[in-house]
């Protein structure tokens, strides 16, 4: 991979969201979830973090239809974190 992304997914805790998330995590791609329902998020969670790490992946509860909700996900330090992944990357690989 040419250089790190980091992707939000709504609906990720299950079904094809967590499809997309596994798919995702596996090409290298940091992955930022957002669920309702927190046992399917664990047991998602769970098995994406067991194949690429706990540092590539968090979870975050919130409603896409509430405005303070999304805004809420972002300052609980999902920028900070994409940074960190960015960062580890970059002190790994080196930058490109």
């Amino acid at each position: 991979m040419s250089e790190e992304r980091v992707m939000v997914l709504t609906g990720a805790s299950s079904g094809l969201g967590a499809e997309v998330a596994a798919h995702f995590a596996d090409k290298g791609f940091g992955i930022a979830m957002n669920y309702i329902v927190e046992e399917d998020s664990r047991a998602t969670y769970e098995r994406i973090a067991s194949e690429v790490g706990e540092e590539r992946i968090m979870r975050y509860r919130a409603d896409v239809a509430d405005r303070e909700q999304v805004r809420s996900m972002f300052d609980a330090g999902l920028f900070e974190w994409a940074q960190c992944i960015n960062e580890e990357r970059s002190s790994r690989y080196g930058s490109r």
